[in-house]
């Protein structure tokens, strides 16, 4: 007959048992350590003592923790020798889960000696993973692991949902996409574009190379080897045809498989045509070579058939076939960059926090964090590993006064859409974590998408929920399904700005890379607060306010037409460290700022209506200081307030460059206006004040103070910053 257990949680109820608690872990020292007896009285006040006791009242157990929101800890736990069999353990525990989801905790922990073969069973039988392993004391020489249990929380997928109660926008992006190499069929001008030297064949070469580097699998449908033996009649010994003889071939099917199929495309692809049944034999060919390779399921199909690539956005979403002009194919293949910003060095939580590749030196410091934090061996061979010629692995490591702080390693697929597929671990316990994660998933992205838009799969270890929440601040989103305890995200990164020219190109790459559809046509600029409607990948429509979708494909920012923006002015003393635009290491650290994907600008009052929310801001690097009186860097309000130097919380200095000096010389009134800004890219050239004149958007005082900037102007700014 199971046991009655009661757990008390209130001082009134607690107060007369507070002494049996401390006896009984006193008897279990070895394992629960030593507090004093104020301890027990403390934690009843504070309601975080609780006491399972029968059904006559009588003690039979305790739990005492803490830890800071949203971060519980288990610091004792204990129940009578007698009672261990009846479940009051559990009970006690459950209760806590319970107390603790209640109040949007995100996370519990417990330190556990390696030795306590029971106590590990029980933890490990309650969800805490091992997630850290520290050095005991010296007198026993043993072993601490540091355990931690998720919580079934809401707000750990609601941490950002808008006041309004709306749910958390997502694109529903799942990891039902293959990473095996993509299989891509090419029809006969392809071939022809490199024997014959036309001018598209250096992009048609790329397609050759990137079939024969293994980046793709090139193949042919049977329909290929007729229509080239058509063509050949007179010509026996053909050497296209000898050529096209070597390659995979894709059977054709039945006739009767493929003829509704054809019948389809043949209204969609050649509607006028089709209509008035004069389809030509070519026609007809063209038809068969895609009923084909629909019909086996390949990734793509790569033509110069204008009319078939016109109807790119049908067969992909009625088909899930890739269709892919030559240009289309060598543009995204180009884009091989991948390398994250050069080595930082910056002050975090009052310690020097340095980024830096891997290098041999830093290997052997990096497999012995990986197994410190019980990182699967597999696991850390695929993370230390240098990848292959498809795809090379890229690490960065984040190192603090005390040694590794975070590491990650991610490779880049490019075949020809770039995938890239992410391993961050971090020490979560140490206070400069949050800061080394910010910066390592800013820069993984960036990295990813220099060139072209990428997705991006994140994976994460189980009981880390800081490195989860800042993910999910940077646009990562759970699969459907894992909103709670799945460790892998996803998302989008489009890697620059999108406007009417680059819609068209980012509409088809999202296709492409996940099955997301924006609008055919870009919508013009309404509000701060407009919705754009996407189709997500599961085929719903969804609306999503822009910068929400922002947020979803940062780095990216959405120049809708009619979207304007503003200039504001900054020394280049701060800009370097707030903006990153120094083009040389300096000899101090920087502030922590750089390293942060949301930073603080600071401005005077005035410019309330100037930096409202989703607000593009053009940064002006003034002359004094060496200044080049150039726009250097584009980025985004996020919030805004007006504040006084005492009313900035820690969250907020550390986003900013400014000391409590330089901030009172901000204007004549002791409150300022603080602008958060985000999505910040950093201009390839900057735009120097002669050029701005000639734009259009100067007036007499040369920026001194921020002004607001057309969208015309923007558009021109932007375009010559970033090309």
């Amino acid at each position: 007959m199971p046991l009655p257990i009661a757990i008390l949680k209130s001082y009134e109820d607690v107060e007369p048992l507070i002494d049996l608690a401390r006896a009984g872990a006193d008897t279990e020292r070895d394992a629960l350590g030593f507090l004093p007896p104020n301890a027990y009285k403390q934690a009843a006040e504070q309601g975080k003592l609780f006491v399972a006791v029968n059904g006559e009242g009588e003690y039979l157990g305790h739990l005492m923790f803490g830890g800071v929101f949203p971060h519980g800890k288990v610091m004792q736990i204990y129940s009578k020798p007698e009672s261990r069999k009846h479940g009051v353990a559990q009970a006690i525990m459950d209760e806590l889960v319970k107390y603790a989801q209640e109040r949007g905790f995100l996370s519990l922990s417990a330190k556990v000696a390696s030795d306590l073969s029971k106590a590990n069973a029980f933890y490990g039988r309650m969800g805490f993973q091992t997630v850290k392993t520290l050095p005991g004391g010296k007198t026993r020489n043993r072993l601490i692991y540091y355990r931690v249990r998720d919580l079934d929380t809401p707000s750990l997928f609601d941490l950002m949902v808008p006041q309004s109660g709306d749910h958390l926008p997502n694109l529903g992006m799942s990891g039902n996409y293959s990473s095996k190499t993509p299989i891509y069929a090419i029809d006969l001008n392809v071939l022809f574009d490199v024997s014959l030297q036309r001018a598209r064949g250096k992009d048609a070469g790329m397609v050759i190379r990137a079939a024969t580097s293994g980046e793709i699998r090139m193949v042919i449908t049977e329909e290929f080897i007729e229509e080239l033996k058509r063509t050949s009649q007179k010509f026996p010994n053909d050497p296209h045809l000898q050529f096209a003889l070597q390659m995979k071939v894709l059977k054709a099917p039945k006739a009767k498989e493929i003829k509704g199929i054809e019948e389809e495309l043949a209204g969609i692809i050649f509607p006028e045509r089709s209509s008035q049944g004069i389809l030509s034999t070519q026609d007809r060919s063209d038809l068969r070579h895609l009923a084909t390779a629909i019909h086996r399921g390949i990734t793509g199909f790569i033509t110069s058939e204008k009319a078939i690539l016109r109807a790119h956005d049908f067969l992909r979403s009625k088909y899930s076939l890739d269709v892919l002009g030559v240009s289309d194919f060598a543009d995204a293949m180009a884009s091989d960059e991948n390398e994250v910003a050069p080595d930082q060095v910056a002050l975090a939580d009052e310690t020097e926090l340095t980024s830096s590749s891997l290098t041999e030196e830093l290997s052997k410091d990096a497999i012995s964090f990986l197994r410190t934090l019980h990182v699967p061996y597999d696991t850390i061979e695929t993370a230390m590993s240098q990848g292959d010629s498809v795809a090379s692995r890229r690490h960065l490591v984040l190192s603090g006064e005390n040694g590794i702080v975070s590491f990650s390693s991610w490779a880049l697929t490019q075949n020809p859409r770039r995938i890239a597929n992410v391993l961050v671990f971090a020490d979560e316990s140490l206070p400069t974590a949050r800061t080394a994660i910010d910066y390592t998933l800013d820069q993984v992205c960036k990295a990813a998408s220099s060139g072209a838009p990428a997705r991006v799969c994140l994976c994460i270890l189980p009981g880390h929920p800081e490195t989860r929440k800042i993910a999910l601040t940077h646009g990562f989103r759970p699969e459907p399904g894992q909103e709670v305890h799945g460790t892998t995200l996803h998302k989008l990164s489009v890697g620059g700005v999108i406007d009417e020219q680059s819609w068209e190109s980012t509409r088809r790459a999202l296709m492409a890379l996940a099955n997301i559809e924006l609008p055919r046509d870009i919508p013009a600029y309404v509000a701060p607060d407009q919705s754009i409607i996407i189709k997500t990948s599961s085929g719903q429509d969804e609306k999503i306010p822009l910068q929400e979708l922002e947020t979803l494909l940062t780095p990216a920012i959405i120049l809708l037409p009619g979207r304007s923006g503003t200039i504001a002015s900054i020394r280049r003393i701060y800009a370097d460290d707030l903006l990153g635009t120094g083009k040389q290491l300096s000899i101090f650290s920087s502030a922590e700022a750089v390293l942060l994907k949301e930073r603080v600008f600071y401005s005077s009052p005035n410019n309330t209506a100037l930096f409202a929310p989703g607000t593009p801001v053009l940064f002006y690097e003034s002359s004094p200081g060496r200044g080049r009186s150039s726009v250097v860097a584009l980025g985004r309000a996020t919030t805004s307030h007006i504040l006084t130097s005492d009313q900035l919380n820690s969250d907020t200095k550390r986003k900013g460059v400014l000391d409590r000096k330089d901030f009172e010389l901000i204007g004549k009134s002791k409150f300022k206006l603080v602008t958060g800004i985000d999505n910040i890219m950093v201009f390839r050239n900057p735009v120097p004040l002669d050029k701005l004149h000639d734009i259009g958007c100067t007036d007499g005082a040369n920026f001194i103070k921020a002004k607001p900037i057309e969208h015309h102007h923007l558009k021109s700014i932007i375009n010559i910053g970033l090309k």
